[in-house]
This record gives C-alpha cells, structure tokens and sequence, in this order.
C-alpha cells in the first residue's frame, strides 16, 4: 500500500485529511517540521501533505530541506494551507511542490489530486524499476560480451609465453566493459613467431566487434600467406569492404624468426615500437608506416628489417598509455614512456608490463583510465 504523510500542527486538520484518504493510502502523519524530515528519510513515502503555516519550521523551509536531500527528494510534495495569496502559491510550486490546495478545500477535490498523484508516483516507480532491471541486464550482457572478448586474446600463464627462448607477456586492459583494443602473437609454422597490436578508431561495443573480426583475420589470414606486407594488405582488404560504418584499425604486426632473433614490421598507421637494449638504452624504433587499415583496400605496408639480439626486448603498445592524462591535464608522452623504460630490458616481459601499467595508473591517479591500455613485451632471453 502506497504511504502519504500529513504535516500540520493542527491534530484536527491531520485526522480530516486522514479519513478522507485511509482508502487510498497508508496516512502517516507530523505535527512539526523537523519530525516530517525525520519521517520522510526512514519511510518510503509517495506523497506529502505539507501545511506551511507551523512554529519551529514553517513548510516552505521543509519544502527547500526535502528537496535537497538525495533521500527525500524525489517524493512529491503538495501544500495544503491557509495562505492564498497568489505570491505565496508561486513560492510553493517553486520551491519544488507539484501541486498547491488552499483551504478550506473541497473533499471530493483533494481526493481527486491525491489520487492522480499517487498514480504519477506508481508509474515513476514502475519506471524506474524497468530502468534498474535493463541497467542490470546491459552490465550481465557486458560481461558476457567481456569474457568472450578476452577469450580471443591467447591463453596465457600471469609470466606470460616462452617460444625458444623468446619470452612474451601482454596486458590489456578495456576503459569499458569492452574495447577496441587488441593483441595477438602465435607461432606460424615450426620456427616463426607473429606479434601484433592495435587499437579500433571507436569505443565499446562497435569497437569491440571490429576487434574480433580483426583479430580473427589475422590468425586466418597468416595461416596462409608468409610475406608480412601481404598479410597485412589481405587483413586491410577485408575489414575495408563493405564497411559502412567507416571504423579502421590502427595496427603493427612483427613475425619473429626464432633461430636468428630476426624480426619484421609491418606498420599501419600505429604507434612506433620502442627497443630496450641489453645496456640500458632504449629508443623508438622509426619504421615507414602504412594506413591505418580499413579505410582503403588499395593501402600498401612496408616491411622493416631488425633483430631482437639477447637481452634486448621489444615493446608494443596503444596510445592508452602516451595519451593517458592525470588531474593537472598533463599527458603520459611519448618521452615520459622512454624514461620510464630506461634499463627495464633485463626485468622480463611479464615485470615490464605490469610495471608499465601501474605506471600508468600512479600518473592518471584520480582521473582515472580514459582509453584502453595495451601492452605487450618480447624479450630475447637467450646468452
């Protein structure tokens, strides 16, 4: 049963207003201002019934507390009083009131507005009740499409992989439930490791399903084709055709040869890697980059040549982590990411990731992740 509480000093106006409405609702009543805020922050009120004219708190004052309290807020309110004047109805309504009744007042009439009200208050909290459970049900299916989506990534041990020698860790780490992020890294054929990561030009779920397609072409893509640049210009076709919602992929892809350390890059329109030497140095690797894919099926990749020598390790990652901001509007950079790494190339992929990610997170403290965070760390272990 819906609850009304009655406010006014006067016991004969309560017990009036009271057997007019017993049929309607619960009636709880108040002689006084601060036991009505009292009552209205531990009941689970649909309607108030506010005098104005009182001693200690007038209902005006009454009025302007409830409607500044989160608890209390959202209840109607309805002045019955005495006061008539057209300037004193105009405080009412705009103190946050719904209505205004003036006595003496007609029965059937208060009867009539009290009922319409506590309809309008049913139907806000079927409303909102609906809200809750579709909020509920988004997040459960955010879940759902986040587990699936991580389970596309390789399964991995929290150190990371091992392919001969050549460790190998990632993280990835959504600004949502799901992102647009990705990485991938597999051996093609008996000696050769693939490496990638990007970042989709779009956020959630969009962004996440581009993700997917993406990653699922390239696994399929280089089970078929060796040449690096042909990989990436066959992925690059597919995810251009047909794609009506003009999203692209910003992507790097590295295949490793694990007898020599050799490695190839094929770069589009993605964020240059760094390498963290065996001494301590480390720089960005500058390679000639290609289009971002999905904007042109024509787009040509060229291939750089290096090698990742023993104790060197090579670092990927999406801009979540250069253009990441903290309260003070400064931005992560592209030179505060060397410095950090400086002579990390002897800690192992798994210690470089995670380290890079809190570092990350100390510098964005309060401001929080605004971006997907990809990172992913090959290190030559080998003498």
């Amino acid at each position: 049963m819906q609850k009304i509480l009655v406010v006014d000093d006067a016991k004969a106006n309560i017990k009036i207003l009271a057997d007019l409405l017993s049929d309607q609702a619960q009636v709880l009543f108040a002689t006084n201002g601060p036991v009505a805020l009292q009552k209205a922050a531990q009941e689970d009120l649909d309607l108030i019934l506010l005098d104005v004219m009182m001693p200690e708190m007038d209902g005006y004052e009454v009025c302007e507390k409830l409607k500044a309290d989160a608890r209390t807020a959202q209840i109607p309110v309805v002045f019955v009083t005495g006061l008539s004047e057209e300037q004193d109805e105009e405080k009412g309504l705009r103190l946050g009131a719904i209505d205004y009744v003036t006595k003496p007042f007609s029965p059937a009439i208060v009867k009539a507005r009290v009922r319409n009200h506590l309809q309008a208050r049913q139907h806000q909290r079927d409303l909102e009740a609906a809200h809750a459970q579709l909020r509920a049900s988004h997040e459960k299916e955010m879940r759902i499409a986040h587990d699936i989506q991580m389970a596309m990534l390789p399964k991995r041990e929290r150190g990371g992989d091992t392919f001969d020698g050549f460790d190998i860790a990632a993280i990835l780490e959504p600004a949502r439930s799901v992102g647009g992020d990705l990485y991938n890294y597999f051996s093609v054929g008996d000696d050769r490791l693939l490496f990638a990561v990007g970042d989709v030009s779009d956020k959630g779920v969009p962004a996440a399903l581009f993700m997917v397609k993406t990653n699922t072409l390239l696994r399929s893509v280089a089970g078929e084709i060796v040449e690096l640049s042909t990989i990436m210009a066959r992925v690059n076709q597919e995810l251009s055709r047909e794609n009506e919602a003009c999203m692209f992929v910003t992507l790097i892809v590295g295949i490793l040869d694990l007898n020599t350390g050799d490695f190839a890059l094929a770069n589009g329109g993605h964020n240059a890697p760094v390498l963290m030497k065996a001494d301590g140095s480390c720089a960005y690797i500058e390679t000639e980059t290609g289009p971002a894919l999905g904007f042109d099926e024509s787009g040509e990749f060229p291939v750089m040549q290096s090698r990742l020598n023993p104790g060197e390790m090579l670092l990927l990652y999406t801009d979540g982590v250069t253009e990441a901001f903290n309260d003070c509007d400064e931005m992560y950079s592209d030179e505060r990411l060397v410095e950090v790494l400086a002579g990390q190339a002897q800690s192992g992929a798994a210690d470089t990731t995670q380290m890079l990610l809190r570092s990350v997170q100390d510098f964005a403290g309060d401001h929080g992740q605004s971006d997907d965070i990809t990172i992913v760390a090959l290190r030559n272990s080998g003498n």
